[in-house]
């Protein structure tokens, strides 16, 4: 029998789901399952993601580790004091702004801005004291959108995007 593979992918991986997890997944059911009695040998092989060349091993690494922990806090704790640029690609634009799972003060702060989607985010972002001028948005609320932008746009990248990323972190820190 034929089973269509769909790949998901959520802040916490990606993921290659069947027919039937597929189908929970969007009813917003449970769709993770796992059997303990499977054997070893029956569960499909991870594969690793390709790596361009001019990727280093240390970049590659730096992917793995940030894959398991907080963006924000592991950029603060391995390159402290440096200004990182949002990696933020033209392909995020239309993202709505759901995906940064926001707090309710700034989401809705952020909606009678019109800023609904990324790209619009993005715009008022780059505006001198853009999120500043949004009203009822405080320090702390200002401070969670940008957290949040730059953790979703990081989980937004392919996996050798997020290398390439942090490559060019390594070259800029050399």
């Amino acid at each position: 029998m034929y089973s269509e593979q769909h790949i998901v992918k959520t802040r916490w991986g990606t993921f290659q789901l069947d027919d039937a997890s597929y189908a929970a997944y969007l009813e917003g059911r449970s769709w993770i399952s796992w059997d303990p009695s499977a054997r070893q040998s029956e569960q499909p092989a991870a594969t690793k993601p390709f790596i361009p060349k001019n990727i280093s091993p240390e970049a590659s690494r730096l992917r793995e580790e940030a894959a398991h922990t907080d963006i924000c806090y592991f950029l603060q704790e391995r390159f402290p004091g440096r200004d990182v640029r949002v990696p933020y690609k033209s392909h995020m634009a239309e993202l709505p702004i759901e995906e940064m799972n926001l707090s309710v003060r700034s989401s809705n702060a952020l909606m009678r801005a019109n800023a609904r989607t990324f790209g619009r985010v993005k715009e008022i972002m780059e505006i001198e004291d853009g999120l500043k001028k949004i009203r009822n948005l405080g320090t702390k609320s200002e401070k969670e959108i940008v957290r949040s932008f730059f953790s979703s746009c990081y989980y937004h990248l392919t996996p050798v995007e997020q290398a390439v990323f942090w490559q060019k972190l390594i070259d800029a820190n050399a």
